[in-house]
């Protein structure tokens, strides 16, 4: 009886398939309302700051983009040796679609290559140290054999970071979920916030302003929503130099202040703030 001839070149699947990701979909984080002189609320935020909402449609399309992706091209799936090749590992054709195990660290990618590198999309997991099943560690795009463009990473059960990276840090819009219940929404640099940004707390309490090396520096506010107040000024370093304090929603606070704040008394007090900023500023330079 003939037998089919056997196809030595149709690529084999032998390695485990990721298991479903563990980690839930991220949520959209509601936009903030900043606030006028006099306390009205005016809708987006700072003077001139970017909307804080999400479009991960667009920001995978600008990924892609970022990461040279080719949609218009489909490749042909090959499989690929490790960086560091173990004994008696093939040779193998390093362009297309593949997966890739170290066998040291247990990792497992499963994605695009190009030049033997990972480049364009594909997803990163290593075995969990308590289940020993694989969990997600990076899902999004790669150029030279380093995340750029937009991703997701997982730092833990309930900390992961959506947005944009460039050679491996995180650069340009992003979010990040930290394990405590905070969340940063804004911009990065260097893998710390660096730009304008908004820092929601736990208890509801949010900062929006200005960060430098994932510092608050330069304008901001903060609303104390526990106690219903709002300060608006200029912080150095996490600290607050200048400012002026308000109350803000104290009849619907939780832990309102015990007495509300004395209305200021001054004839011009956006000029006595401007002066005091403008005197410490000129401190910092001398």
């Amino acid at each position: 009886m003939h037998q089919p001839a056997l196809d030595l070149h149709r690529p084999v699947d032998v390695l485990p398939r990721t298991p479903k990701d563990p980690h839930p979909s991220p949520r959209a984080v509601p936009r903030a309302h900043s606030l006028g002189r006099k306390g009205q609320a005016l809708r987006g935020g700072l003077a001139g700051a970017p909307r804080y909402h999400s479009d991960p449609g667009r920001a995978r399309d600008a990924g892609a983009r970022a990461a040279g992706c080719n949609r218009g091209r489909r490749l042909r799936p090959h499989c690929f040796r490790p960086e560091t090749p173990d004994p008696g590992c093939a040779p193998q054709v390093s362009a297309g679609k593949g997966t890739q195990i170290w066998k040291k660290k247990g990792a497992i990618y499963e994605g695009d290559w190009k030049f033997g590198k990972r480049d364009g999309y594909g997803t990163l997991s290593l075995p969990d140290q308590e289940t020993g099943k694989y969990r997600k560690v990076y899902s999004g795009w790669w150029k030279g054999d380093k995340k750029s463009g937009y991703g997701i990473q997982f730092f833990g059960p309930k900390e992961y970071y959506e947005g944009e990276w460039c050679g491996n840090q995180r650069s340009g819009w992003g979010r990040t979920y930290y394990s405590n219940g905070n969340i940063y929404e804004g911009q990065w640099r260097n893998d710390k916030p660096d730009g304008e940004g908004m820092l929601r707390l736990k208890n509801g309490n949010r900062y929006e302003g200005y960060w430098q090396r994932g510092l608050k520096n330069g304008s901001g506010r903060f609303f104390h929503l526990d106690h219903g107040q709002l300060f608006e000024g200029f912080w150095v370093d996490d600290v607050a130099k200048c400012g002026t304090m308000i109350d803000f929603g104290r009849d619907e606070a939780p832990e309102p202040t015990q007495f509300p704040i004395p209305k200021i008394k001054l004839l011009d007090p956006d000029s006595v703030l401007e002066e005091a900023l403008a005197t410490f500023k000129k401190t910092q330079e001398d």
